[in-house]
């Protein structure tokens, strides 16, 4: 399964490297795309691989599959530099996640739990932050013709 998953987040970090080096948007929106693409890359294949390798040292612990998750996150955000309606919509809505998992990738160390309170509420303030309101704002328009969720 793991095998599975690790071929998953690379081809995964593949396909958001081709899409910003196809996109022109990319370039006139966030900088320069080869060098997004390498970030994101980055990002994508080494929390998922970093991961795998935690979650695989001590299968009892959330950590790792913490990880994956972010890894695979910061992916499915990448997804909103396509041209596709579907997938524009769905990289779109989850654009504002990765730095809340990361958030809290870095607040559940080395356990993978959040142990204080004001952990949790911080957390889970910052993911209906980044999804919620997100979607909410995306109704609104002002993201581009692939936006479905415009009313």
């Amino acid at each position: 399964m793991l095998w599975t998953i690790a071929f998953a987040g690379c081809a995964g970090a593949a396909y958001s490297f081709t899409a910003a080096l196809e996109n022109p948007a990319v370039g006139v929106h966030l900088g320069e795309p080869l060098v997004i693409a390498l970030l994101s890359n980055w990002l994508t294949a080494s929390y998922v691989l970093c991961g795998l390798y935690a979650w695989w040292r001590r299968p009892d612990s959330r950590f790792g599959a913490l990880m994956v998750a972010a890894g695979f996150v910061n992916f499915i955000s990448t997804l909103s530099w396509t041209t596709n309606d579907l997938t524009f919509t769905l990289g779109q809505m989850f654009d504002l996640l990765p730095p809340v998992l990361f958030l809290h990738v870095f607040l559940a160390f080395p356990s993978g739990r959040l142990t204080r309170p004001s952990e949790r509420v911080l957390v889970m303030g910052a993911y209906v932050a980044a999804v919620v309101l997100q979607v909410i704002r995306m109704a609104f328009g002002g993201f581009g013709p692939h936006n479905l969720l415009e009313v």
